[in-house]
């Protein structure tokens, strides 16, 4: 029989990265007594300080570097690029509480790069208008080590290397949560307030920015328990190395690197409509990062994947890019020296010598840009589950500002801790939970009963659905394509249920962890469904046109458990 144990908090929080920890701060400062539970040990989970990227930077438009920027105008940056897809009370409520998070960052320790003269460095952001993108060098690392700091320094309970299993919830609010430990104990904490800071789903891709343990656990526990989650069509992606993963900065585009595919052809210009140059798209990628189908920058993207889709790739599975005899640091458009330096030594340590031989690159999927759907506060429809970060949806929209992401964990994190710790004296966590107990217990030990005779690797079913992720959802959608992934998840999900291997608590892990997957994954595939049109970050081949009516799709849990996609007109509240 499988191990359980209980708990009790005021506020449980769930995640590794900034929002988690955020929250997790501000609740206890807040009076409250605070379990989080992380995926991984204190300070090494989540995507924040996840090393995909020499410097990072965090958003805030505070006129130390443009006099004539402010938070209206990176409110317009944001509606702009989110194509009437965001919440826009979220949104400013974003933009207005990011001029406090460098102030506090730095009050804890956190160090923000600084040129020559000691000024903040701060270049311009993807599709933004004024530069307020404050660079952090090793990405979110900073931030993780100084948060982490403060957490023990409080002594907050931590309950380490502990998955979310689901959560509980009685008449629409939550009363607590099943948690799963890795040597298998079950773990029930009672709790009114939850708090999700899990992160997005990238592991649903075979290419991804995200640290293994980023399985989509909140959208997928949310979902189950009663959340509507908005906007999950929008997915960003972009440009990587392959094997070893790093961000490819976009400013090295209008260099113009020969594109080859494992023949050694360039192909970028058999994707190019008439009156379309090589030269135009990579020197329109040069001030961007992610994809998006509002510019011309797109072809690069779509080029590169509809060649992997057709396996011609280069040794590991991408394309190679080929810079001898292009690069020339005297002429970057808009990168320091500093900078410049930094990423040739990082792309040095791991093996890519940029100015000698060609690189490997592939599209990677890099962040969700939907997610929960929450109010100011971040509390979902369900009672005392709130959501901070990349697991909330409502910020950002069809695309999402450079840095943007970063300042929401700070703000949301923050608001969600609050917010939660509000609810510390309700009573709903005595509620008897037999029947519940009895049900996730009987969920873990049926997936162990039927793993005895398995036949099928969990890791190899894992592999299957990022495949087929990368193949029908990763920018290149159309109907029958999303069809048919929808029909595959059901298969590998038979698979996992039926003749999954289970053998070790880790196999139980990756087993919920691939539940989440298949549910996340299903979420996307039906909005990208429904959503008849080209917008942002989703591509519909079928339907290349934005259309003028905007409409935000909202997803629900029906009685019967499946997925319902509603269309709601922008403007209107539901």
């Amino acid at each position: 029989m499988i191990e359980f144990s209980e708990d009790r908090a005021d506020v449980l929080i769930v995640g590794g990265g900034g929002a988690a920890a955020r929250a997790a701060i501000e609740a206890h400062d807040a009076g409250a007594f605070v379990i989080l539970a992380t995926k991984r040990r204190l300070g090494a989970g989540g995507a924040t300080g996840y090393p995909v990227a020499e410097f990072a930077g965090l958003a805030v438009a505070d006129k130390c570097e443009d006099s004539t920027d402010t938070p209206d105008l990176h409110l317009e940056d944001i509606l702009q690029s989110g194509m009437e897809m965001c919440d826009e009370e979220l949104s400013r409520i974003l933009t207005t509480e990011a001029l406090q998070t460098i102030p506090n960052l730095e009050n804890w320790g956190v160090t923000f790069e600084r040129d020559k003269d000691d000024n903040y460095l701060i270049t311009k952001g993807c599709f933004s208008s004024r530069a307020r993108n404050y660079k952090l060098k090793d990405h979110g690392r900073k931030i993780i080590t100084a948060l982490t700091r403060q957490i023990q320094t409080r002594q907050i309970k931590v309950l380490e290397e502990t998955m979310l299993v689901d959560i509980v919830t009685r008449d629409n609010e939550v009363i607590g949560a099943f948690l799963l430990q890795h040597d298998g104990t079950l773990v029930l904490v009672r709790t009114n307030a939850i708090v999700l800071g899990t992160g997005g789903a990238g592991q649903l891709f075979k290419f991804n920015m995200n640290p293994s343990d980023i399985t989509g656990d909140g959208h997928a526990a949310g979902f189950r328990a009663g959340a509507k989650l908005v906007n999950m069509e929008f997915v960003q992606y972009g440009i990587g190395t392959v094997p070893e993963l790093l961000l490819f900065p976009h400013w090295l585009w209008p260099f113009c690197p020969a594109l080859k595919n494992s023949q050694g052809k360039e192909f970028l210009s058999d994707y190019l409509p008439k009156g379309v140059t090589e030269k135009m798209v990579m020197e329109s990628h040069g001030a961007h990062y992610p994809f998006t189908n509002r510019l011309v920058s797109r072809y690069i993207e779509l080029a590169i994947q509809k060649e992997i889709i057709a396996g011609r790739t280069s040794i590991n599975g991408g394309i190679y890019a080929d810079f001898i005899g292009k690069l020339d640091k005297q002429n970057l458009p808009d990168a320091t020296e500093k900078l410049w330096r930094a990423i040739c030594e990082s792309y040095a340590r791991r093996g890519f010598e940029i100015t000698k031989k060609p690189i490997e690159i592939a599209c990677h999927a890099h962040a969700m840009n939907g997610g929960l759907r929450v109010n100011k506060n971040g509390e979902t429809r369900v009672q005392g589950l709130f959501a901070a970060g990349e697991v909330a949806g409502g910020p950002h929209g069809a695309d999402r500002l450079g840095g943007g992401m970063l300042t929401a964990c700070q703000v949301f994190g923050k608001r969600a801790g609050l917010a939660a710790a509000k609810r510390k004296r309700r009573c709903l966590a005595d509620t008897p939970m037999d029947e519940s107990i009895k049900l996730f217990s009987e969920l873990i030990e049926g997936l162990k009963q039927s793993g005895k005779n398995g036949t099928h690797l969990v890791g190899d079913l894992r592999q299957e659905l990022q495949e087929n992720s990368s193949r029908n959802l990763m920018l290149v959608r159309n109907e029958t394509g999303l069809k048919s992934y929808i029909k595959k998840l059901s298969e590998i999900e038979t698979n996992l249920n039926m003749h999954a291997v289970i053998v070790s608590p880790e196999d139980l892990i990756a087993a919920l962890e691939l539940r989440n997957l298949l549910e996340t994954g299903r979420i996307i595939a039906n909005s990208a469904l429904v959503r008849k049109e080209t917008r942002g970050s989703h591509l519909r081949e079928d339907y290349p046109i934005t259309t003028e009516k905007a409409e935000r799709l909202i997803v629900e849990r029906t009685q019967e458990g499946t997925i319902q996609v509603c269309a709601r007109p922008v403007g209107k509240n539901h």
